[in-house]
């Protein structure tokens, strides 16, 4: 790995590699911590938890990206922080940190949906590509429905 590699943590959603630069990770959570409900929370936030003292909201990423709906207790989590505020991207599995020397490649122009919106670039892999995400535009563009545009199965 050279100084200029980018390191992105990879994850499984819905059956899909994708990945968060590292150094907008706060931390990788093995089972999301007991939930509460929110009234009238948006499409694809599952509740809050305490994380040490803070208050983080829990999103399922299976949701945002239009895949069915999975249970989110004791899901392993990414933990992100957004304008101030934490989120737990709820997401199927976690499955390192992977780091590359070559620049990320465009989006492919094919994607539809949510997935065109916060997708900002892909990593060729020898098996597939990493799908690396924009975190910030998961979260500002929670509580929209992904149904009509993404319909998924997962």
């Amino acid at each position: 790995m050279t100084a200029d590699a980018s390191q992105y943590l990879a994850f499984i959603v819905g059956g899909q590699l994708c990945g968060l630069p590292v150094l907008e990770v706060r931390e990788v959570l093995r089972s999301l911590p007991p939930l509460a409900a929110v009234p009238c929370a948006p499409r694809g936030v599952s509740g809050v938890t305490n994380l040490r003292g803070r208050i983080a909201a829990a999103v399922s990423l299976r949701e945002c990206l239009g895949f069915a709906a999975a249970q989110e207790q004791g899901a392993e989590a990414v933990v992100i922080e957004n304008k101030g505020e934490l989120y737990c991207l709820a997401v199927d599995a976690v499955r390192g940190v992977l780091s590359f020397d070559a620049p990320l490649a465009p989006a492919p122009a094919t994607l539809q949906g949510r997935w065109r919106e916060v997708v900002t670039g892909v990593c060729r892999l020898e098996n597939g590509l990493l799908a690396v995400l924009d975190a910030a535009g998961l979260i500002e563009g929670l509580g929209r429905n992904n149904e009509e545009e993404n319909p998924q199965e997962g």
